[in-house]
């Protein structure tokens, strides 16, 4: 399904890009340049070694900038993240920001080594938070932030029909008990840690972009991402049995996520009607 986003003024862009290459002692031809549009804050512009993020809207920008402040602090890990080559810059009323250009590629979907990807969590997990939480993302903001529990309740559960409302309710019910249980195990939370935000290289994971949604949260909800990606087959080779029980709580209310998602982000009436047939399919199956 093809999902149109609002982008700046593509002159703009390309001037911007520009500006942001010579500043960061980079050249490359916009003709080489490749853009990436899947990004629901942000259009991504990768010019050989750098890439580009680019603000979609002026909430976007800020937030960009938020989270890239709190990359430039994460600590030096065993793969690489997109830290910054330059102060961000604003152009015409558009902000990008220049990051180094993460190497390899996302792991397909399905199985991968189940040592390496435990090894993943364990290190993001373990990432001091001291220095990180004024730039962390609230908690769940994917799917209403601090009202993450009225915007499902009130906003999302009446959308569904009323074969699956009930099944809606239920693991609504089941997420908000898990709240408070998990309120003991926060760590940092990437909150998108799967597919196209991981590279990989021989094996091996060489890096890990998007760190927008980055909270202080329930490492559980990372281990159930990584799970829908690579498969429930091998959870339990990723964590001890109460995290997985608590991701299992996650992945059941994963469909009500991805419809708050699309309310919130005041999506046209007819993806949202489409993200809800979808999750109804999966509640009911």
């Amino acid at each position: 399904m093809r999902i149109d986003y609002v982008e700046p003024d593509r002159e703009v862009v390309i001037e911007l890009v520009e500006q942001l290459l010579h500043d960061s002692g980079h050249r490359s031809a916009p003709e080489r340049w490749q853009w990436i549009r899947v990004g629901s804050s942000s259009l991504v512009v990768l010019a050989d070694q750098v890439a580009v993020r680019i603000g979609r809207d002026d909430e976007s920008a800020r937030q960009m900038q938020r989270s890239q402040r709190l990359v430039d602090r994460l600590p030096r890990l065993s793969f690489e993240v997109p830290r910054s080559l330059v102060a961000p810059r604003t152009h015409a009323g558009v902000t990008g920001v220049a990051v180094i250009r993460i190497p390899g590629e996302p792991h397909p979907p399905g199985p991968a080594d189940p040592h390496v990807l435990r090894a993943l969590l364990d290190e993001v997990h373990a990432v001091p938070l001291d220095d990180l939480r004024p730039f962390l993302a609230p908690a769940r903001a994917f799917y209403g932030g601090d009202s993450w529990r009225e915007v499902l309740r009130e906003q999302v559960v009446p959308l569904f029909p009323e074969s699956a409302r009930a099944q809606a309710q239920n693991r609504l019910d089941a997420l908000e008990s898990l709240h408070a249980l998990a309120a003991s195990h926060h760590t940092l939370n990437h909150s998108d840690l799967a597919g196209m935000n991981i590279h990989w290289r021989s094996g091996r994971v060489v890096g890990v972009l998007d760190w927008d949604l980055a909270s202080e949260d329930d490492p559980a909800e990372d281990l159930a991402s990584l799970a829908n990606w690579h498969g429930w087959d091998l959870i339990t080779e990723l964590a001890e049995t109460p995290t997985v029980r608590r991701a299992e709580v996650y992945r059941d209310a994963f469909p009500l996520m991805i419809v708050g998602f699309a309310v919130l982000r005041e999506r046209p009436g007819s993806e949202v009607e489409r993200t809800l047939e979808r999750a109804t399919a999966k509640l009911l199956r």
